[in-house]
């Protein structure tokens, strides 16, 4: 049994993708999304991501990453986290994943992070956090001093019974009637980008950015005139995700953010979506209003701190 990184076992970058697949059985991950992940987060580096091998087969991965180039806004701030994507491994070999996991603290402290945190890595995440499904995973690092602090949920949602409530066509009528438009955006505005990152955070910036460049992707927003008022994103990271979204905190309380839910649902229905996933989200009630819940995923948030 031996412990390898990808920066010295290139050839082992698919069978990374499998490898999550099979040993993170509520998760699914294509290769578009697996691009998203990895070659196409600008933060990615080979060198933190690491295998256990028996013999010649990859049989757990710990799946690294350090902020370093991107949002430029907030490398220094992060510059003493390391952040572990996902981990995992086939059930037999969990003892083998504990020492994998204390040896990329050793890694990571070597690297001079004071912090290990899981997995909220905003923008090119698998998932906020460690799903509660996940009991193995959960209970080995608690064992390995981890402190919760704090969960997320994602919401899935079955489109094959969605329709829009008659109270969503009164609500946009009655925004329409107050000079409120509802409109989609399918490429760079540097005006909406800004708009984005000051009202909400350069995190939403660059989720925003990414839906509009992928052709999948696109941005809903409702302005005043020439007033951006609220947005709305889907096709960030995959075809069926839902969000960020957000209203301009002083015109809250009208119904533009459930107008702009229902539009973009809708777009993703007419993109032949059937569940569509609502990533990383306290706004439990929120989404309740949508039709056909189909599933909530619970994740726990962790943090350790390294003695270096």
């Amino acid at each position: 049994m031996k412990m390898v990184s990808l920066k010295d076992e290139l050839e082992l970058y698919e069978e990374l993708k499998d490898l999550m697949n099979l040993v993170l059985p509520h998760d699914f991950i294509d290769n578009v999304f697996y691009e998203n992940l990895t070659v196409n987060d600008p933060n990615y580096d080979p060198q933190n991501i690491f295998f256990i091998m028996d013999e010649e087969t990859s049989v757990g991965f710990i799946f690294g990453v350090e902020r370093t180039k991107a949002p430029r806004k907030v490398v220094e701030e992060h510059r003493e986290i390391m952040w572990i994507k996902a981990f995992g491994c086939y059930r037999k070999y969990l003892l083998n994943l504990e020492k994998l996991l204390k040896f990329f603290e050793s890694y990571a402290a070597d690297k001079g992070k004071k912090v290990i945190r899981i997995s909220d890595y905003a923008s090119w995440y698998l998932t906020p956090g460690v799903d509660n499904l996940y009991d193995e995973y959960n209970a080995l690092l608690v064992e390995l001093g981890y402190k919760r602090v704090g969960v997320a949920a994602n919401y899935e949602i079955d489109l094959s019974r969605y329709f829009i409530p008659k109270y969503v066509y009164r609500l946009e009528e009655k925004n329409r009637e107050n000079g409120i438009d509802f409109i989609e955006v399918r490429r760079i505005d540097e005006t909406l980008l800004n708009w984005i990152e000051e009202n909400f955070s350069v995190f939403w910036r660059t989720e925003a950015e990414m839906a509009l460049k992928n052709s999948y992707g696109g941005v809903f927003i409702a302005r005043r005139d020439e007033n951006i008022l609220g947005f709305s994103a889907y096709g960030v990271l995959k075809w069926n995700w839902f969000g960020p979204i957000g209203v301009k905190k002083d015109i809250r309380g009208k119904g533009i953010g459930t107008v702009l839910l229902f539009k973009t649902m809708s777009r993703l229905r007419c993109n032949g979506q059937r569940i569509v996933i609502i990533p990383w989200t306290s706004h439990l009630y929120y989404y309740t209003q949508l039709p056909e819940t189909y599933r909530i995923r619970y994740f726990n948030i962790y943090q350790k701190e390294l003695k270096i």
